[in-house]
């Protein structure tokens, strides 16, 4: 195939040879055999080889979910350049230009790639270039609008942190045709991005925040293991904020009052939402902690046994985070199987570590009661007699059962103000992809 290829684009026409320097499967390719494959290419032509690991069958080390290390495939392409003479490039995970450059320096490739992170911030190289490196929107492997998007749901490409990428020639940020004066108000991902982009437009944006730091819930969904790479996009929208001329109001709680105080002339609400609590008897006992405090708390339970109800993504890291701690945890599911809305390459390795960790898990179950001490009483989701209850003991419950959209004005604030916008959860529960998106429309629009 080689001397086809170089027969048909001549003698002077680089050929870039991409290998799986190891395929991560049983019987698959490892690295000692992919080190002599890549002699014999070198030696026959190829100009360059682009080293990547895994394949159809280890997606998870082909594009990696967010618990991925920086660099972590570096070593790869360092092995196969130890054994070649012609140029290598290294590719997977490498999100800051620091990073690469020491990869460069340090003799383990010649080039580096560069793919998720140029969706999330084409200006990447841009950016590094002139040292600027602080302003360059973070990839954050969630793998939602790009892998899920394309891979498994076979429809146009997007990203979490960058709404505009796929629809670059239909949205853009224009400047007003007169300044406003723009209250935001809710300082998660929606608020923040769309304080950004009205800021963009040449309005006057005050971001008011109930607490006394911005992120929402990026602060939580950042803690549970793997998840640390959140906190580089909140960090990022942090830095964008604290370097634009947004006014900010911390430890404010919004009120109609506040309004009016502040006299805008449109107002965007971000107010994020509420965690489910279900009507059940005993939910108010002691023993029950919700799945948000234990995340914002840093909680821990010791050895204790925990019982977390609710078995999709909040419900699973929390189960996670608890287990790694030393907890003894069993997730209750309603459905027939958990983490139905984690995207397919990181619920693969989610189950595996929930696995690992001994984390039991009881599906097609519904909590009909706590009891004073922590434990539950659950029913099969498929039986109808009501009158066949398990008791499943424990110390503690944690309820991850959701969230509904916060917004405690009400249609009351469009009696106020002309312009009323609203984004994020406050309208409709979502993942981070769909707060950003929905931020940055009532940016651009107002």
């Amino acid at each position: 195939v080689l001397e086809c290829v170089r027969n048909a684009v001549g003698g002077e026409y680089p050929i870039i040879f991409r290998i799986s320097a190891d395929e991560f499967i049983e019987g698959g390719r490892g690295l000692e055999e992919s080190i002599e494959i890549c002699k014999i290419l070198a030696k026959n032509g190829v100009d360059v080889l682009h080293i990547t690991a895994g394949n159809g069958y280890s997606l998870e080390k082909q594009i990696e979910p967010m618990f991925a290390e920086e660099g972590w495939r570096v070593y790869l392409s360092a092995q196969i350049k130890r054994n070649v003479n012609i140029p290598v490039i290294t590719v997977g995970t490498i999100r800051h230009p620091e990073f690469a450059e020491n990869i460069l320096k340090e003799g383990k490739a010649d080039f580096i790639a560069i793919g998720r992170g140029l969706i999330a911030d084409p200006e990447w190289p841009l950016k590094a270039y002139y040292g600027v490196t602080e302003r360059i929107r973070p990839c954050i492997n969630c793998n939602l609008g790009c892998a899920k998007n394309r891979i498994f749901g076979d429809i146009p490409i997007r990203c979490t942190v960058n709404p505009e990428a796929g629809r670059e020639l239909v949205y853009r940020v224009k400047k007003a045709e007169s300044s406003k004066k723009v209250l935001v108000i809710g300082g998660g991902p929606a608020g923040m991005t769309a304080s950004l982009y009205a800021s963009k437009r040449g309005h006057e944006v005050i971001l008011v925040e109930e607490e006394g730091s911005l992120g929402g819930q990026l602060k939580l969904a950042k803690v549970p293991p793997g998840k640390q790479k959140i906190g580089w996009f909140m960090e990022y929208l942090i830095r964008e904020i604290e370097r634009s001329n947004i006014k900010l109001l911390l430890n404010t709680k919004a009120s109609m009052e506040i309004v009016d105080q502040i006299a805008p002339d449109a107002v965007i609400i971000a107010t994020g939402s509420k965690p489910i609590v279900p009507r059940i008897e005993g939910v108010e006992e002691e023993s029950v902690v919700l799945a948000h405090d234990v995340l914002r708390k840093n909680m821990k339970f010791d050895s204790k046994k925990v019982i977390v109800a609710g078995g999709g993504l909040v419900g699973c890291e929390v189960a996670l985070y608890l287990a790694a701690q030393g907890s003894c945890v069993t997730i209750v599911e309603m459905l027939s199987e958990i983490a139905r809305d984690v995207d397919p390459i990181y619920r693969t390795i989610l189950l595996q570590e929930l696995g690992q960790l001994g984390v039991e898990v009881k599906t097609n179950a519904i909590i009909t009661k706590v009891g004073p001490t922590g434990g539950v009483w659950i029913k099969n989701a498929n039986n109808k007699n009501e009158n066949e209850e398990e008791r499943l003991p424990g110390d503690v419950v944690i309820l991850a059962l959701g969230a509904v959209p916060y917004d405690p004005f009400g249609n009351e604030i469009e009696n106020h103000i002309p312009e009323v916008y609203r984004a994020g959860d406050c309208v409709s529960t979502g993942k981070i992809i769909d707060a950003v998106w929905s931020g940055y429309l009532a940016g651009i629009q107002v």
